[in-house]
């Protein structure tokens, strides 16, 4: 009897190894407060809108950059310090989808005050429906602060960013 305990165990110790969970919370931004998701902090209020649903799990961050024609940016960030290691391995992934839009799309995990980044940076033309960016990261060395930023800049343009995760990589737990 006592095998089979320690036989179960281990079994759902490797299952919750491979198929660790999304670190982020309300990732799929489903969950809202006073109009902004909850769990997340909103730099830039104006161009920037939410929906529950819509997405292909849920729910998406609407970045609408058009202004007089000059460089727009907005971001919002989640502070991750107390689910993360410092120069730990994570997979970072989200989905987008855009309209008419030039710039630049990051989703960057950084550490006390800005100072190490390390993610995704894509620019250049974007699909119009919905495709999964997905990259393999360290997250840089912290001492008090550790946040996952999805930072947009353009001259024009929308963007949606949904599903967004950051899960351990195997040898990370």
């Amino acid at each position: 009897m006592k095998k089979l305990i320690v036989l179960a165990l281990a079994s759902l110790s490797a299952a919750t190894l491979f198929s660790a969970e999304n670190l982020l919370k309300n990732g799929t931004f489903e969950q809202m407060v006073a109009g902004s998701p909850a769990a997340w902090f909103t730099k830039t209020k104006s161009g920037i809108t939410y929906s529950g649903d819509g997405a292909p799990e849920s729910g998406y961050v609407k970045f609408d950059l058009v202004k007089d024609g000059k460089a727009v940016s907005a971001n919002i960030s989640q502070v991750v310090a107390k689910v993360v290691k410092s120069n730990g391995k994570y997979t970072i992934s989200f989905k987008a989808r855009t309209k008419n839009f030039k710039g630049m799309i990051r989703v960057l995990a950084i550490n006390d005050r800005w100072q190490k980044g390390d993610g995704l940076a894509i620019g250049g033309r974007f699909p119009k429906d919905w495709q999964e960016y997905k990259k393999n990261i360290v997250m840089p060395e912290f001492k008090k602060d550790a946040r996952i930023v999805i930072m947009v800049s353009a001259k024009q343009g929308t963007v949606e960013i949904a599903d967004v995760k950051l899960v351990p990589t195997e040898t990370a737990i």
